[in-house]
């Protein structure tokens, strides 16, 4: 059970933490020496906060061995350089949550990777796509956007519909490096609709490579170089093809290749001696 294993940790008082999240001002003195020691003025000129109401904070960060001062110049210890980045972290996590807020609440979380769920922050600048009365195809529209001009991209499919296929075969056409993980149904699929010459003849050409997951896949996750698109399904069990999640940060893709990474270690490789 998550409360014992946690349960050390909880038994815990955190007053730094306490001490931080109260005060808007105490935090964003310490985020804004994260980079370098800074003067007072600096300081002022980066928070737009008073010089009274900043030495105030500084003063109370200093009892707290959170910041230290040299001179004129002011720098986080290194409990404070630690408490400062993940107070970021933890911020950006609640600002995610919080920005698609009906897509977290309405859509299945529990089955997502651990380590999805543990940096959820890196989506937070993404931009919720999703179907309208004047433009239902809004989210497809622009997941065909997004890889019209990849060279790569990858995949881990749950589902797939027939302009999914459309979108695979434009990649592989235009000599796009295609790499994708699917169920053993989603497999069929594109060994009938494909037919199996057809495939061979990409993997054979290096163009084309692909896994088979054995086990359900209760996300959607497809990325290239410069983006990163997450589906979900919704509550009642079923995909949701109305609501994409999109982001372009270079952090979030790197943490999509790490998730890419880990299934297909534990998928089966299809090659032209398997198909």
């Amino acid at each position: 059970m998550a409360l014992d294993r946690h349960k050390s940790y909880l038994e815990q008082d955190y007053p730094d933490v306490k001490f931080l999240l109260a005060s808007k001002v105490r935090t964003k003195i310490m985020i804004s020496l994260q980079d370098n020691s800074l003067k007072l003025e600096n300081i002022r000129y980066l928070t737009q906060i008073t010089s009274s109401t900043i030495l105030h904070g500084i003063n109370q960060l200093i009892e707290k061995n959170l910041i230290e001062k040299n001179g004129e110049y002011y720098f986080l210890t290194s409990k404070g350089t630690i408490l400062s980045l993940k107070i970021i972290d933890f911020l950006k996590q609640l600002n995610t949550i919080n920005s698609c807020h009906d897509f977290w609440q309405t859509h299945q979380i529990k089955e997502l990777p651990h380590q999805l769920l543990q940096n959820i922050e890196v989506f937070h600048d993404a931009q919720l796509i999703e179907s309208t009365k004047a433009n239902i195809g809004n989210p497809f529209t622009t997941y065909l956007e997004m890889i019209s001009n990849s060279d790569k991209f990858k995949a881990i499919l749950p589902i797939f519909f027939p302009r999914h296929l459309d979108a695979i075969k434009f990649l592989l056409k235009n000599d796009c490096n295609v790499e994708m993980i699917v169920t053993p149904e989603i497999y069929q699929v594109l060994l009938k609709q494909l037919g199996k010459n057809e495939l061979k003849n990409y993997i054979h050409k290096g163009l084309l490579r692909l896994w088979k997951f054995h086990s359900s896949l209760e996300f959607a996750l497809m990325f290239s170089k410069n983006f990163i698109i997450l589906g979900l399904f919704l509550l009642n069990g079923e995909y949701d093809p109305s609501k994409l999640v999109l982001t372009h940060d270079q952090e979030a893709m790197v943490l999509g290749n790490n998730i890419f990474n880990h299934y297909l270690q534990k998928s089966e490789k299809i090659d032209i001696t398997n198909l």
